[in-house]
C-alpha cells in the first residue's frame, strides 16, 4: 500500500569521460555562425597566470574562448542536455563552470525546455555572470519542482556580445560536471519540522506525502477517513534528518474527503515534538 524514499539518489550524472556525447543525446549547438570548426572539449587549458585547469570530475570538459566567436563579435554556444523524463517534486540539477572573471565578465544563461530541443523551444530560467578566478569551479543548482511530472531538455548557453575573434573583450569561460539528483534522503539539509500537502490532491488513487525533519527522530503517520477512523498507518519508525516522500495508494477506497496526521518525537537530547494533519480528496 505504501512505499518510500529513504535515501538520495542520483538520477542523471555526466562528467564526459568520452566524446561520443551526440550518441548519449547531447547537443552541442554554434548558435553564432562562427567562421571556424572549434571543439569544444578539452582534457586541459593552461593560463598564463594561474596555471592548469583540469576536468571538475572527469577526463573532459566544455571550453569556450574566442575562438568561439563570429565575425560580428558574437558567441553564442548551446550545450543541450539529453531529455529528463518524469521530474518529481524537489528535483535538483546542477553543473560546475568558471570564468576568467576580469574587466569583460562572460554571461551564462540556463534554460528549460518542456517540448523539444531546439532553441526556440527553452525559456530562460536564469542569467549570471561566470565566477573566477582563472582555473576554478563554481556550482550552479536550480529546483525542478515546477517540472514535476514533466519531461524536460536543459541547456546552457555562452552568450557574449562584443566578443570579436581575439578581441580586448573575449575571455574564456568552462562548463562540466552535469548532476540531476532527487530532494529525498537523509542526505538532504533540511531546518524545520515540516508536512506539505499531498500531491496530487485532488487524486486517483495514488498521491505522495512530503516530510522534512531536521533532527533523527521517531515518525508516525496515519489515515483517517472523514468519521475519524484510522484507515491505514503509512509509517512509524525511526528516520534520520532530511526530506522523505511516502506514496499512498488509495485503491479500494471511495471517493472523499480523508486526512493524514504525522506525529514525531525527537530522538536526541533536544526532546522537539511535532505534529500536523492535512485534508485530501480522492475522486474516482
Amino acid at each position: 500500500m505504501f512505499s518510500d524514499s529513504f535515501s538520495q539518489n542520483i538520477k542523471f550524472e555526466e562528467t564526459f569521460d568520452s566524446l561520443d556525447v551526440e550518441a548519449r543525446g547531447w547537443i552541442l549547438l554554434n548558435n553564432d555562425g562562427s567562421m571556424g570548426d572549434y571543439p569544444a572539449f578539452t582534457e586541459a587549458f593552461t593560463f598564463t597566470n594561474t596555471g592548469l585547469l583540469n576536468a571538475q570530475k572527469g577526463r573532459y570538459f566544455i571550453h569556450y574562448d574566442a575562438l568561439n566567436a563570429n565575425d560580428v563579435g558574437v558567441i553564442d554556444q548551446w550545450v543541450i542536455t539529453p531529455r529528463f523524463t518524469n521530474i518529481e517534486k524537489f528535483d535538483k540539477f546542477s553543473f560546475w563552470c568558471g570564468a576568467v572573471d576580469n574587466e569583460f565578465k562572460d554571461s551564462l544563461r540556463v534554460l528549460v525546455s518542456t517540448s523539444g530541443n531546439a532553441v526556440a523551444d527553452f525559456a530562460e530560467i536564469d542569467r549570471f555572470k561566470a565566477s573566477g578566478p582563472s582555473g576554478t569551479w563554481h556550482e550552479k543548482s536550480y529546483d525542478l519542482s515546477e517540472y514535476a511530472g514533466k519531461n524536460i531538455y536543459i541547456a546552457v548557453n555562452y552568450l557574449m556580445k562584443d566578443a570579436g575573434v581575439l578581441g580586448a573583450n573575449s575571455d574564456n569561460v568552462w562548463i562540466d560536471h552535469f548532476i540531476v539528483e532527487s530532494g529525498f534522503g537523509p542526505d538532504i539539509e533540511v531546518n524545520n519540522f515540516e508536512l506539505l500537502q499531498n500531491y496530487p490532491n485532488p487524486f486517483n488513487p495514488l498521491t505522495e506525502i512530503v516530510f522534512s525533519i531536521p533532527e533523527n527522530a521517531n515518525v508516525s503517520i496515519k489515515i483517517y477517513d472523514i468519521a475519524g477512523r484510522e484507515v491505514q498507518q503509512l509509517i512509524n519508525g525511526i528516520y534520520s534528518s532530511g526530506r522523505y516522500n511516502v506514496s499512498w495508494n488509495a485503491a479500494g477506497l471511495s471517493s472523499g474527503s480523508y486526512f493524514y496526521t504525522i506525529s514525531v518525537t525527537s530522538v536526541t537530547n533536544s526532546g522537539a515534538n511535532y505534529s500536523d494533519t492535512k485534508q485530501m480528496i480522492l475522486i474516482k
